[in-house]
């Protein structure tokens, strides 16, 4: 399960479609953002601990009320509404 809350927190505590570790140190920040048609996915580092960032912008390939599909270029993924 993933939640793009309202605020550009992302809820994603399995990795699904973003994570990563190093030194040790894991990017538990994890935003989005939409600017136009293009979606943008953050995971990063605490600076408090460390520094580091990864970020995708996976293609949505498919949107309805409840369902998005998005293409990570590595695999296609459909989001479904709860």
């Amino acid at each position: 399960d993933v939640e793009f809350k309202a605020d550009g927190t992302l809820i994603d505590p399995d990795e699904v479609l973003i994570g990563f570790e190093t030194g040790g140190n894991v990017a538990d920040i994890k935003t989005w953002s939409l600017n136009g048609d293009i979606l943008t996915i953050r995971a990063e580092i605490d600076p408090a601990i460390g520094s580091g960032f990864a970020e995708i912008t996976p293609t949505v390939t498919d949107f309805e009320c409840d369902k998005m599909t998005l293409d990570l270029q590595i695999i296609s993924a459909t989001l479904t509404r709860r």
